[in-house]
């Protein structure tokens, strides 16, 4: 008797957590990072898109090694004079399981692009994303 008032709470319970996972796309603890590479070199002159390419193969790549997406961008704001400044840019999308592992290779790939570049910063921004393939 006890089998037949349980059997709808039972079902309604798997059907909403059926529905539920899924439209959250399952796994948990995907991250949509955004990486913003200034191309003016604080040291003078512009990275070229030849060195761009040789820093995207050798370190981007090894890093998002499933795979990332580069587009180009125009970036605007005011120095502490109030000019606006205005820089040609490269944000790097990518989607990947974060690990602590992860996050510290892709910090270590803006430490490298200020480095080898003269920047003073490079933009991260992560979102947690749900994802399907």
């Amino acid at each position: 008797m006890l089998y037949k008032k349980l059997l709808p709470v039972i079902c309604i319970a798997a059907f909403v957590a059926i529905f539920f996972l899924g439209f959250r796309g399952g796994d948990e603890n995907w991250i949509k990072t955004e990486l913003y590479f200034g191309m003016t070199k604080n040291s003078g002159g512009r990275v070229t898109q030849e060195e761009w390419n040789a820093f995207e193969d050798s370190v981007i790549v090894k890093v998002f090694s499933s795979g990332s997406t580069t587009t180009k961008g125009s970036g605007r704001w005011l120095d502490e004079n109030g000019d606006v400044i205005k820089e040609n840019s490269i944000m790097v999308i990518a989607v990947n399981q974060m690990t602590p592992e992860l996050s510290a290779a892709i910090d270590s790939i803006r430490e490298k692009y200020k480095l080898y570049f003269s920047q003073s910063s490079v933009l991260r921004i992560d979102h947690q994303v749900e994802v399907s393939f």
